[in-house]
């Protein structure tokens, strides 16, 4: 593959070595990547925003909406920690072998079906 060798045509190796000297190594690289540190920032956002909604905002819905109790409560964020724990790596394996925008457009599709059918059921009582 001549357009991945370097000048000095040492191949893959050579260019990502100098591209590990340009860029730098270590922790102050990843420090100093202001796009990383703004994702990660928005991704730190993102998880207490839902953290606290799902923790705060769901029991007080289920008790005035269903005839769930404390227990019942418990029961839902234990199922919800199984699921997750359990398809992560089911999932992983299978967005591995895709591209990632198709696994992105799946993974909206997901959850664009999981939101309308938790809304049709909402709206149906």
């Amino acid at each position: 593959m001549p357009a991945l060798r370097s000048s000095t045509g040492h191949g893959r190796r050579s260019l990502a070595r100098s591209h590990a000297s340009v860029v730098g190594r270590g922790f102050r690289a990843v420090a100093r990547d202001r796009r990383f540190l703004i994702v990660v920032a928005v991704n730190i956002v993102l998880i207490i925003v839902g953290y606290a909604l799902y923790s705060n905002i769901l029991p007080p819905f289920a008790i005035a909406h269903t005839r769930v109790g404390p227990a019942g409560i418990g029961i839902i964020k234990l199922a919800n920690t199984l699921f997750i724990v359990i398809a992560q790596i089911p999932a992983t394996r299978v967005v591995k072998r895709m591209r990632r925008a198709r696994a992105a457009l799946r993974r909206r599709i997901v959850c664009g079906w999981i939101t309308h059918g938790v809304g049709a059921r909402c709206r149906d009582r």
